[in-house]
């Protein structure tokens, strides 16, 4: 569906439109504050946002995800400095400094599940803390950062006072995950979400929901793969992470070329996945690396 075409468009009391605009970004924030859902197409996948520290916006992801949401914890956008004095890294396989390291390169790229002091999880929204069987508090994590247009939205739900954006896939407990524009609108208007953005510059390069992974004492577990394929992420950390129990993704995963982040350090590596995932040719990727210098 073309842009021009739903900016504008209202079906019932649902309001289509961009997620680089800011008034419709601000407009998101504001419903958000208020205890509102808000749908988002977010690079691959159809989200909803909401903050996870207010009932009512709780009970509205109850009603609109079904019975099988039922006490399930919701993620959070964070950035990556926010969660780094949150982590118990005596249940972590890296020190401090690389934690800090591998998570920030992560950012955008993948959803992360972290052990957390028990203090801080006191302090938290009940709705994103879970725990383990033996009791430790995980706090699942998405930073936008790196990706500008969620990037931005985040900052004004910051800016509007909400501390826990929480976040979930659009879609009923226990479905596939909606991928496309015309599935996230449609469901908005069955569910009464009021507002959903469409990031029409996303070339679609990946579909799906996102790769999650998880800090532990033996270092970096898959627990799901995603639209980006945790192989690629390996690569670019130059780690090798754990994959006992991981589910697969629920589409197909995009085939990334091999030379993509090719004798690239791990900083420059993330710069070409993004610039891929904006939808640059592996072959200007190349260049633009070559010019500068900077394999």
């Amino acid at each position: 569906m073309q842009m021009d075409n739903i900016v504008e468009q209202e079906k019932r009391d649902i309001k289509v439109g961009s997620l680089w605009n800011d008034e419709f970004r601000k407009n998101a924030s504001i419903l958000v504050a208020n205890g509102q859902p808000v749908g988002v197409f977010n690079r691959g996948v159809c989200a909803i946002w909401v903050d996870a520290s207010n009932d009512k916006a709780l009970n509205r992801i109850h009603d609109i995800k079904g019975e099988g949401r039922k006490g399930r914890t919701l993620a959070v956008s964070l950035k990556t400095e926010q969660v780094i004095p949150l982590i118990d890294y005596d249940k972590v396989g890296f020190n401090k400094d690389l934690t800090s390291g591998l998570l920030k390169t992560l950012s955008s790229f993948s959803f992360i599940r972290i052990p957390i002091l028990d203090n801080e999880a006191d302090n938290m929204p009940p709705s994103i803390i879970s725990k383990s069987n033996n009791g430790v508090s995980y706090l699942q994590y998405w930073d936008p950062s790196g990706h500008y247009p969620t990037s931005e939205l985040v900052e004004c739900m910051f800016d509007q006072g909400v501390q826990y954006p929480g976040l979930t896939s659009m879609n009923l407990s226990g479905s596939k995950e909606l991928v496309t524009v015309d599935e996230g609108i449609e469901f908005s208007k069955a569910k009464g979400i009021p507002l959903f953005l469409v990031d029409d510059r996303d070339p679609g390069v990946i579909k799906g929901s996102y790769l999650i992974l998880s800090l532990n004492p033996d270092g970096m577990n898959v627990e799901r793969e995603g639209n980006i394929p945790s192989r690629i992420m390996e690569r670019i950390l130059g780690i090798e992470f754990n994959r006992r129990n991981t589910k697969g993704s629920n589409y197909p995963q995009h085939d990334f070329p091999e030379t993509l982040t090719e004798n690239l350090s791990p900083q420059n590596a993330r710069a070409a996945l993004v610039f891929y995932l904006q939808g640059r040719s592996i072959e200007k990727i190349n260049s633009f690396f070559e010019k500068y210098k900077l394999r």
